[in-house]
């Protein structure tokens, strides 16, 4: 069984109650209703923080890698690249 999937809003949607939602979660978004999928506008930056930057930082932290580079595409070529 797969984990539940969370995706944050630019453009929060406003259900019934009058309410905001600025994040959802979904089972299987690949069902997804295709008027649905084209109002979402996904916060790229606060889903790269969650998902990748935040778990990722303390073990790449701890060899010495810079997450920055590391996500945006830095390659080792060698273990003397990181020392």
């Amino acid at each position: 069984m797969r984990k539940p999937g969370r995706v944050y809003l630019n453009n929060p949607e406003v259900l019934v109650d009058g309410e905001e939602v600025d994040v959802i979660t979904f089972e299987d978004f690949e069902n997804a209703d295709d008027e649905l999928e084209s109002r979402l506008e996904v916060r790229t930056v606060k889903m790269l923080d969650l998902t990748i930057r935040s778990p990722l930082e303390p073990i790449l932290g701890a060899i010495g890698v810079d997450v920055d580079a590391a996500i945006s595409g830095q390659q080792q070529a060698g273990l003397s690249a990181f020392c």
